[in-house]
C-alpha cells in the first residue's frame, strides 16, 4: 500500500499545487475508505487520487469545482453510520449560471450491492443521468446531473421506498421530449424471472425503450408517453389477477396522432384457466397471431395470460378465435 501511495504521489509531483489529504475519522472500514476514492473518480472527476491505508487518508490532486465537490463528498460520507440512514445530502455547483447538482441518498442498504445496482440502473436509464454511483459500503446512491435530474432521482427513490412520501405524485414529468417516469409495483408473480417476464411483455407490447426491474422492491420503472405508460399500468394490473375461468379484458389507448402504424390502438388481455399448460398457452398465442394477423402478441406464462395490441378489426378477429378456442368468456 505504501508503495502504491508513493507511486501516486510521484505521478502528482509535476503539479505545482501540493496534493490534498483528507483523513477519515468515523469510517473504520478500509473497503469503505477505498471506495471513496472510486467515488471521487466517478462523480467528482478527480483522476489523481490514492488511498493511504496506514494514515487512513485520501491523497488527491484536483482544482476548482472538482476539488470542492471531492471535499464535500468526503465530509458527507465520513459520518457515524447510525446517523446516515434515510439522509439526503445535496451539493449545488457554485459556478454562476450552472444548474448542476450532486445528491447523496443514504438508502440503508449497506451490504446489498444487488439492490443498489438495480436502483442505480433504474435511475441512470429512466432519468438519463450519466454519473450515478452505487456504494455498497455506504448503502448510498450518489448522482450528479442537472437539478431537475437529481430532483427526479430523489422522487424515484422515494417511490421505490417501502412507504412512498404522502402526497407524492404517481409520476414524474421530465420534459416534453424525454417523457414521463412512472413506477409500477407488483404484488403477485414477484420472483425475478416473473418480474422480468412482465417487463419484457410491457416493453414489447407498448414499444417502450426505457423499462427496468427492481427485484428487491417488486417494481418496474418505466419511461414514455402518458398513453404508453397507461397501457403498461393496465397490463401490470391484469397480471395481478389470479387465474380462474377464461376471460378477456379490453383497454383502449388515447389516440396518439404521431403513431401512424396503429390508427386505432386496442389492447386485449386474454386470461386463461390455471389448468392451461405452457404449451397450450403458446399454441393459442400462435393461433391468435396467425388468424388475426396480429404482429404484437405476447404471453406471460406464470399468470396464464396472452397480451395483444392491434387495430380494432385485428382485436375483434382475435376475440372470435379466443371464444371459439377456449370457452365463451365474460364480456
Amino acid at each position: 500500500m505504501k508503495a502504491f501511495v508513493a507511486a501516486a504521489l510521484t505521478a502528482m509531483a509535476p503539479f505545482a499545487q501540493q496534493p490534498d489529504r483528507l483523513r477519515f475519522v468515523h469510517i473504520a472500514s478500509e473497503p469503505a475508505m477505498s471506495e471513496t476514492a472510486t467515488i471521487f473518480r466517478a462523480v467528482a472527476e478527480v483522476s489523481d487520487v490514492a488511498f493511504d491505508g496506514s494514515a487512513r487518508e485520501l491523497v488527491f490532486q484536483a482544482t476548482g469545482n472538482s476539488r470542492t465537490l471531492a471535499v464535500w463528498i468526503h465530509g458527507e460520507l465520513d459520518r457515524p453510520a447510525a446517523a446516515q440512514r434515510g439522509r439526503i445530502a445535496e451539493f449545488l455547483n457554485p459556478e454562476a449560471g450552472s444548474d448542476w447538482a450532486t445528491r447523496i441518498f443514504f438508502t440503508g442498504r449497506a451490504g446489498d450491492p444487488q439492490s443498489l445496482h438495480e436502483l442505480a440502473t433504474a435511475i441512470r436509464g429512466t432519468i438519463g443521468i450519466r454519473r450515478v454511483f452505487a456504494s455498497a459500503a455506504f448503502g448510498a446512491i450518489i448522482v450528479r446531473g442537472t437539478e431537475k435530474q437529481t430532483e427526479a432521482a430523489q422522487w424515484l427513490l422515494g417511490e421505490l421506498g417501502a412507504d412512498p412520501p404522502a402526497g407524492s405524485p404517481r409520476q414524474f414529468d421530465l420534459n416534453e421530449r424525454e417523457g414521463i417516469v412512472r413506477v409500477v409495483k407488483v404484488k403477485r408473480h414477484t420472483a425475478p424471472a416473473e418480474l422480468q417476464e412482465l417487463a419484457t411483455l410491457i416493453r414489447a407490447a407498448m414499444m417502450l425503450r426505457y423499462i427496468f426491474t427492481v427485484n428487491a422492491i417488486h417494481a418496474i420503472v418505466v419511461r414514455g408517453t402518458p398513453e404508453s405508460l397507461d397501457g403498461a399500468q393496465w397490463f401490470a394490473s391484469r397480471i395481478e389477477e389470479a387465474p380462474g375461468s377464461a376471460a378477456r379484458q379490453s383497454f383502449t389507448l388515447a389516440k396518439d396522432d404521431d403513431n401512424r402504424m396503429f390508427p386505432a390502438l386496442e389492447l386485449r388481455a386474454y386470461l386463461l384457466p390455471a389448468s392451461y399448460e405452457l404449451a397450450q398457452i403458446q399454441q393459442l398465442a400462435v393461433k391468435l397471431r396467425a388468424g388475426a394477423q396480429l404482429r404484437l402478441i405476447f404471453t406471460h406464462n406464470t399468470a396464464r395470460l396472452i397480451a395483444a395490441r392491434g387495430t380494432g378489426d385485428q382485436i375483434a378477429a382475435a376475440d372470435r378465435l379466443f371464444d371459439a378456442s377456449v370457452v365463451t368468456p365474460a364480456p
